[in-house]
């Protein structure tokens, strides 16, 4: 808190457009595919991220596949709710959160967004924020169409592919200083 000339204390403003700050944990797997599209369109790994959640978060066969996981209605648009199963299957199922080799992967968004996913979160009955964007990152990583609504022109399986695992160079002409 600032104090003035005066000594009363006031509290400093914020942005109305301030962004909401999110680090989900994710695999090596995801990040290098994130990567790959980010050189493809030659923009930042945050935004790609952020753009591949938003698009999830919008496409309505991505909420219906996600409806076997809610635990409490979930507001799709002001007319339209999705409700949850009887018997709603564990989140934490769908989620890779065993693998070894994880790390942090931050991402911002409007506070419009964040409150729409707060309500998605929610209706999953997670308790951190992070698990639930989690979802649809992932989510969104293993569904062309999402990805295709990104990064349009894409192939599916250019982004998909694993690093080589041969260490021999096949291009010859390229100058190394280890020939």
């Amino acid at each position: 808190m600032k104090q003035s000339r005066g000594g009363a204390e006031r509290d400093r403003k914020t942005r109305s457009d301030k962004k909401v700050a999110v680090a989900p944990n994710i695999s090596d797997e995801y990040r290098v595919w994130i990567h790959r599209i980010a050189r493809r369109l030659e923009i930042p790994e945050g935004i790609v991220g952020s753009r591949l959640v938003i698009a999830a978060l919008e496409d309505e066969k991505c909420i219906s596949f996600f409806r076997t996981y809610f635990r409490r209605a979930y507001q799709i648009q002001e007319n339209h709710v999705m409700y949850p199963l009887f018997e709603p299957a564990n989140i934490y199922s769908f989620l890779d959160m065993g693998t070894d080799r994880h790390g942090r992967f931050k991402l911002k968004f409007s506070r419009n967004m964040a409150e729409r996913l707060t309500e998605f979160q929610i209706a999953l009955g997670v308790n951190f924020f992070a698990h639930a964007v989690k979802a649809l990152l992932e989510y969104a990583l293993k569904e062309p169409i999402i990805v295709q609504k990104v990064a349009p022109g894409i192939v599916f399986s250019d982004y998909q592919k694993t690093l080589p695992v041969s260490k021999n160079n096949s291009n010859s002409d390229v100058w190394s200083i280890f020939k």
